[in-house]
Parts: C-alpha cells; sequence; structure tokens
C-alpha cells in the first residue's frame, strides 16, 4: 500500500473521528437526559453531564478509513465483512446509550453474535494458544468456535469496563490498535495494518476531544465496536501470520482482559453476581483513594481534573502492556511470563488499594482551583529526575550531585531517582533523604543491573512506573522539572505529567536516544518502531521550555531532527576546579599503593560503555608492550569491563584494572596518571560527549582523544593544545603519541597546563553553575533568587530568546 495512501486512511479517520466527536460533545445531545449517564451510577466517578455517544464518532472513523483503505487495496469485501460482523455489538450498544436501559445477557448475547459472525464469515477463530491441553480441545471445532464466540465478547466488555475516567479506554485502546499496526507492518499483513491504523487513528481524533476535559465517553456503543474489532484483528493477525505468538493480543490488552476478570473473580468470592455493577473496580478505587484533594471541593471543574490525573495515573499500565508485547510478539515463552507477572504486580496493587493501605509515595494529591499559582507565593521548587544519585559514583550522578548542592544554597530543590547505585549493584539506599539542602525522593525499581539487555529494560521500564506516580504527587504549578537521560526516553514518560501539572519542563540530554543504540549496533530500535520513538522523543522536547546539550555537535543533531533553535542551549558538563587540582605524580599516594611509582602512567578513567571505543587502544598495548617503563590502567567499571579483561587475557597484555574510588578520591585518582585516554567510536559523534575529559583537564593532565578530531572534544584538545587527537584504529598513530610524551616530560607537562587554564575558563564547576541557575531563573516565570555563581541576569528572558 503506497504512503500516500496509508496518510489519507490516517488522516481521515481522524479526522471524521474528530469532527463526529466535536459535534456530539457539543451540540444539543449533552440536554438530552437519555444520552448522558445516570446521575445515579454506581460507576460515576464526574460531575458534569457527559455524552456517552462517542462510539458514533469512533464508528465513523473507522469506517471511513477502512473504505478508503478498500479503494486503495482492492479489499473492500474484507472490510464491509469486518464492518457487518461488528454491526450487531455496536447497534445494541447504541440503543443501551440512547436509552440507557440494556440487561447484561442480552448486551452479551449480541456481542456474542458478532463473534460467531467473526467466525463465519471471516474464519477469525483461536486455534492453539501453546498450552498442550488446551491446544488438543480446540482441535474440536465445537470447543475453539465456543471459546472464540467468549473471547471475542470478552474483550468487547472488558473494555465497556474501563470507560469510566476520561481518556482511560480511548487511551488503552489507541495504544492497542498502534501495538496491532507494528506487528502487521512487521510481518507485512497489509489489511489488519490499515485496518489498525485506521482504528488507532479514529480513537486518536476521539481522545483529543475526551481528555482532560472529559467531553465525551465512548459509551456502549463504542466500547463493543472497539472491543470487537480489537479482538477480530487481533485473531485475523495471529492465524494469518503464524510467527505472531497467540499471547501477543492477550498481552497487548492484558488491562482491560484481566480487570474483567479480577472483577468476576472478586464478585464470586463475595457471593454476588459477576453480572451486577458495583463502585469496586481498580479505576474507580484509584479515583476515590490514591487521587486526593489538598482541600475538599465538589466543583465541576475540580472533580473533572480529578478524574483526568486519576485516568493519567493508569496510563502506565496499557504503556508497559504495549511496550512488551510489541518487542515480544514473536517470543510465548516471555509473554507468558509477563502475562504472570501483570496478574500477580496488578493483585498485589489492588489488594494494597482496596485495604485502604494506600503507600504515601503512590498518593496523588491534587490541588483544586483552575488559576495557575505564580511560583513566588506558591514555593515554586526545582525537581531533577535522574536514576542515580548521590553517594553513587557514576557519572552523571556526580554531575547532578554538584548541581543541586548549589542550586540548593538559593532554592528549594528535590531530585527524584532510584534507591540502586550503579557503582554497587547490591546496595539499597533509603527512599527518603536530606542531603545538604537537597531532599533525595528514592523510589523502588527492579535491580537485575547493567549486564544483560533485557533486565536493563525491565528496570527502565519500571523506573519509569515509580518516577511517573513520584512525579503525579510531587510536581505543582509553576515547578520546573528537569529531566536527565537515564534512563533512556524518560522525557517522554515524563513530559505529559509535567504539562498537566502546569510546570516548566527541561530536558538535560546527556545522550541522544535511540539513535546511539543504533549507532552502537543493537537494532532494538530500528525500523519502524524505531522512528515511531522517535517521533515521541521529539515530541518531548518540543514540547520543554529549553533543552540542554553538551556541545555544538549534539545541537546540530537536534536541530537537523526539527527542535527549535531557541529551544536548544548549550551547556558542557564540568569538573569541580577546587577539589580537583594539579599536583605532581610523584606526590600521588595511589600510585605508590598500586605500584606505579616509576611508571610513565596512561590512565582511562570512567565508564567502559559500548559507546567507547578499545580496539584501537589495545592494539598500541600491544605495540608498547615491549616498553616496561609505560603502564595502562583502567579506573572504573562498565558493560565492556569484562570483555576488556578478557582480551587483555587472551593477548597477554600487561593492563591494570583498578574499582572506582571514593569521590574523596576522585583527584588522587585522576592525577595519578601522566596522560588521560578519552575515546568514542565515530558513528555516536554528536549523540554523546564523554565527560571524564574534564576530570583529566581539571588535574593538569594532557589527553589523547581517540576519535573523530574534528569531533566535540577532538576540537577543543586542538583548539586549546592540551593534547593530541589520534582517529579510530590508528593504534601505530596511538602508540607513537603516547611513546613520544613518556620521552618528553617538559612537553607532558606544558600540555598539562594548557588543560587547566583552559579548564578555568570554560568547564569548571563554578562556571556551570552560574549558567544553569541564569538558565532557571529564565525558564521560572517569577525568576529564581539571584545566583551567587556570577553576575545575574537582568533580563531572563533574554537568554532563551538569545538561544545557545
Amino acid at each position: 500500500m503506497p504512503g500516500i495512501a496509508i496518510a489519507i486512511t490516517v488522516l481521515s479517520a481522524a479526522l471524521s473521528a474528530w469532527v463526529g466527536a466535536r459535534l456530539l460533545a457539543g451540540g444539543a445531545w449533552v440536554r438530552q437526559p437519555g444520552v448522558d449517564e445516570s446521575s445515579h451510577s454506581l460507576r460515576k466517578v464526574h460531575s458534569n453531564p457527559t455524552p456517552r455517544v462517542g462510539g458514533i464518532a469512533v464508528a465513523l472513523g473507522v469506517i471511513w478509513g477502512l473504505l478508503s483503505a478498500g479503494v486503495w487495496q482492492g479489499q473492500m469485501t474484507l472490510g464491509v465483512l469486518l464492518l457487518v460482523c461488528i454491526a450487531p455489538g455496536l447497534l445494541w450498544g447504541l440503543i443501551e446509550d440512547l436509552s440507557r436501559r440494556g440487561a447484561v445477557l442480552v448486551r452479551l448475547a449480541f456481542t456474542g453474535i458478532s463473534a460467531a459472525l467473526g467466525f463465519i464469515l471471516l474464519d477469525t477463530r483461536i486455534t492453539g494458544v501453546d498450552l498442550p491441553v488446551l491446544d488438543h480441545l480446540l482441535a474440536i471445532p465445537a470447543f475453539s468456535f465456543a471459546l472464540t464466540v467468549v473471547a471475542v465478547a470478552g474483550v468487547a466488555s472488558s473494555i465497556n469496563m474501563i470507560d469510566r475516567l476520561n481518556g482511560l479506554s480511548g487511551f488503552t485502546t489507541l495504544l492497542a490498535a498502534l501495538g496491532l499496526a507494528l506487528v502487521a507492518w512487521t510481518v507485512n499483513d497489509a489489511f489488519v495494518f490499515t485496518a489498525a491504523c485506521a482504528v488507532a487513528a479514529s480513537l486518536a481524533g476521539f481522545v483529543l476531544v475526551s481528555f482532560p476535559r472529559g467531553r465525551i465517553f465512548l459509551g456502549d456503543g463504542g466500547a463493543y465496536f472497539v472491543g470487537l474489532v480489537l479482538a477480530l484483528l487481533s485473531l485475523m493477525l495471529v492465524q494469518r501470520n503464524t510467527e505472531v505468538s497467540a499471547w501477543f493480543p492477550l498481552v497487548l490488552l492484558a488491562y482491560p482482559i484481566w480487570e474483567t476478570l479480577f472483577t468476576m473473580l472478586r464478585r464470586w468470592r463475595h457471593g454476588v453476581s459477576p453480572l451486577r455493577p458495583n463502585a469496586l473496580h481498580p479505576h474507580t478505587l484509584v479515583y476515590h483513594r490514591v487521587v486526593r484533594w489538598k482541600r475538599r471541593s465538589a466543583t465541576a471543574s475540580d472533580t473533572t481534573r480529578r478524574n483526568s490525573t486519576a485516568s493519567l495515573a493508569l496510563w502506565w499500565i496499557p504503556a508497559v502492556c504495549f511496550a512488551l508485547a510489541v518487542a515480544f510478539w514473536d517470543r510465548t515463552g516471555v509473554l507468558q511470563l509477563a502475562s504472570i507477572g501483570f496478574i500477580l504486580v496488578y493483585g498485589f496493587i489492588y489488594r494494597r488499594i482496596a485495604r485502604f493501605g494506600v503507600p504515601r509515595w503512590l498518593v496523588i494529591r491534587v490541588r483544586p482551583g483552575q488559576a495557575p499559582v505564580s511560583p513566588a507565593s506558591a514555593g515554586a521548587k526545582i525537581v531533577f529526575v535522574n536514576r542515580f544519585f548521590f553517594p553513587d559514583l557514576s557519572a552523571t550522578s556526580q554531575l547532578l550531585t554538584e548541581l543541586t548542592l548549589d542550586l540548593a544554597e538559593r532554592a528549594e530543590v528535590h531530585v527524584v531517582t532510584s534507591r540502586l547505585r550503579y557503582d554497587d549493584p547490591a546496595a539499597r539506599l533509603p527512599a527518603r533523604a536530606q542531603y545538604r539542602g537537597v531532599t533525595i525522593h528514592r523510589v523502588w525499581t527492579a535491580g537485575f543491573g547493567r549486564f544483560c539487555l533485557r533486565g536493563r529494560a525491565v528496570d527502565y521500564l519500571t523506573f519509569y512506573f515509580t518516577c511517573a506516580v513520584r512525579l503525579m504527587s510531587l510536581v505543582r504549578s509553576g515547578d520546573v522539572v528537569v529531566i536527565k537521560t537515564d534512563p533512556p526516553l524518560l522525557s517522554i514518560v515524563a513530559a505529559p505529567i509535567v504539562l498537566l501539572r502546569g510546570a516548566r519542563l527541561v530536558n538535560w540530554l546527556q545522550d541522544i536516544f535511540p539513535e546511539v543504540v543504533g549507532a552502537v549496533g543493537i537494532r532494538l530500535f530500528s525500523g519502524r518502531l524505531g522512528r515511531l520513538v522517535q517521533r515521541l522523543r521529539d515530541w518531548s522536547l518540543a514540547s520543554a521550555e529549553v533543552n540542554v546539550v553538551l556541545g555544538d555537535t549534539m545541537r546540530e543533531v537536534l536541530r537537523r531532527r526539527g527542535i527549535a533553535e531557541r529551544q536548544l542551549r548549550v551547556i558542557a558538563n564540568w569538573a569541580d576546579g577546587a577539589a580537583l587540582r594539579p599536583s605532581a605524580p610523584e606526590q600521588n599516594a595511589l600510585r605508590g599503593e598500586w605500584r606505579l611509582s616509576d611508571r610513565f602512567v596512561v590512565a582511562y578513567s570512567g565508564n567502559m560503555g559500548r559507546v567507547h571505543e578499545y580496539e584501537t587502544i589495545l592494539g598500541a598495548a600491544e605495540l608498547l608492550r615491549a616498553s616496561c617503563r609505560i603502564a595502562f590502567v583502567f579506573i572504573g567499571s562498565g558493560v565492556r569491563m569484562r570483555d576488556l579483561k578478557a582480551e587483555a587475557r587472551r593477548r597477554e597484555l600487561d593492563l591494570s584494572f583498578m574499582d572506582y574510588q571514593p569521590r574523596e578520591s576522585l583527584a588522587q585518582s585522576l592525577g595519578a596518571a601522566d596522560l588521560h585516554l578519552v575515546c568514542l567510536r565515530p558513528q555516536v559523534e554528536g549523540l554523546v560527549v564523554p565527560s571524564k575529559f574534564y576530570g583529566a583537564a581539571a588535574v593538569g593532565r594532557p589527553v589523547i582523544y581517540i576519535g573523530d578530531p574534528d569531533g566535540e572534544i577532538g576540537s577543543v584538545v586542538r583548539r586549546f593544545n592540551c593534547g593530541i587527537a589520534v582517529r579510530n584504529g590508528d593504534r601505530h598513530g596511538l602508540a607513537k603519541a603516547i611513546r613520544h610524551l613518556a620521552a618528553s616530560p617538559d612537553l607532558c607537562r606544558a600540555l598539562g597546563d594548557n588543560a587547566r587554564s583552559a579548564f578555568e575558563a570554560n568547564w569548571d564547576r563554578t562556571i556551570a553553575a552560574a549558567k544553569w541557575a541564569d538558565l532557571l531563573a529564565a525558564v521560572s516565570a517569577q525568576g529564581l533568587p539571584a545566583p551567587a555563581f556570577g553576575a545575574a541576569v537582568e533580563n531572563p528572558a533574554a537568554v532563551l530568546a538569545d538561544g545557545p
């Protein structure tokens, strides 16, 4: 299907649904009691009369999209048959919406008829679920028919069950449709892809109207329609493409499915009919017990705001299901484990909330009132978010610790971080702490570690969730929220929350993800999925007041991605020039402890990650093997350390590996070297800037940069004459440079002096702190107190207007 046809399908579906929803939400429908939800409903959690006929708008969008797709693809018959199958459920749902009457058994009967029509007309059936006993039974046509009807009708009912909060059902089904479209595109199933795109586009148009103001709901008709079409498309995708796991749709729609099953089980255990409505649905409990008022309020606008906040607090559930399903769509074992994990976590959270055991970190406080409060009157604070913080010794943690301590002298500073340490995976830090004026909020996260990509993905997902919950309760109108890039794509999770809470977003980019993982050969975000993630990332950057990058090359990458010049600001990383000062190598205690007193020490200090290139260093070490005076020392840790040690043993190289040194010994650790190495793969130039350079410059040591001589650090080394730039792969050039500096102590000392002079003029901690204070003063509506790190900005807005 040509790209123009896809665009027409998506745009026509989205526009039809959006226009339809606007007309239905704003017309005479609102004044008709038969359309509005009854004020006596047990499930009612909003105050304004709300039309429940949004299904009409979504159906119009899907029908229009399917028809346009059929014209381009020549599959009009299949699209018409799909609509015929869904028609009974849609029509009965609309009758219920308009009359507000309808027995549960009757609605199940009509959705069952739709499922049966799908079985007969489209041959959509459950043929296997990778469970031996059940697969044997599914070989019996009657059993397959019965299970298919129950499953399809059950999905339709489950969507109806979560249609209580503003945008909850719309967002959940939108993600499900996108998941179907992505996998269908991957396996080249053109019809399922275009149909899922039409559904996703229609739901996007509907959500734009329904959230956050709650102007319209899907209603019974819309829920049945969307649930039926998603269920039938899921069966078609699995049945027509054997490589797609039968558990893929189960994980993709895990949230509505298991909420329905939990509800039925709970009612059965209490001797209540599973078909009887009540107010103990998990999403209703979240509204009443998790999202709480700062002050009691019953106005319609405040209730609507609370409704939308409760909905947003639940969006992480379908988002996690979407991520797992799309990432492992062809791996049944992983999806089965994900289903078991979902059941356990979901049951645990519901049990805690239902018994009023809501932990403090889970409570989201909503302040009534529509008018935004100025930062000055509300006591605006700065909130930083990063996965690691003090006392962790990783580079991002040290930078964040130093900056927050400087800012805490003039403003209220909070840090949301994990309870883990990068340098000590077994450590678990306290949940809440104060450190020299900085309030630390540590949230729980999984701790599988950084050496396994899948384990790291689980760590990231759990941090996304717990961090999002903490931000919902912590951030207030007028606050400034600074998001770092550990874990990656954190801005996508944080941006909606920050904007909803009326705060101001600043992104602090240490790298550009997902481009950086593709550049190092990890294909997780390749193709269509990668482009989708890039668009979401770009949206989160465009939503920010400003995005802080580490250099001109990184700024240029984002500029090419369409980020406005006024939203980009270059503030390089730094080191603490007061704590890290030049000293003579012979006065360094660690050199004696490491038995390096009489040798020329070439050090690599910091993270040993995937973006760094070590083959050139190993090659030079081989060439210098005969020079007993030259010693190579690697200080730190990282995912590549094991490989480096193994390769050194294989080549029989005399390389020394030292652990991260305590913070108070950092000056000794960096000063133990006569020469520092900084390396970077050429393909990640502009996506990452190695911060280890600034520590070496602070202690007055020359640097050999192994990478692009015209890149960020390569240009700095040449401009300030503080070292040598060597291209990747030039092991002979690197060996020659090391040998020359080892034989020329005066030259080595002169290059080190140049490095310290350049550092004092450009990269000292006080300089960076002043830049950050000025920037945050410009972002804050009223401005933060004048910084003590340099001249105050007379007109803070000029900082943003002038750009970088």
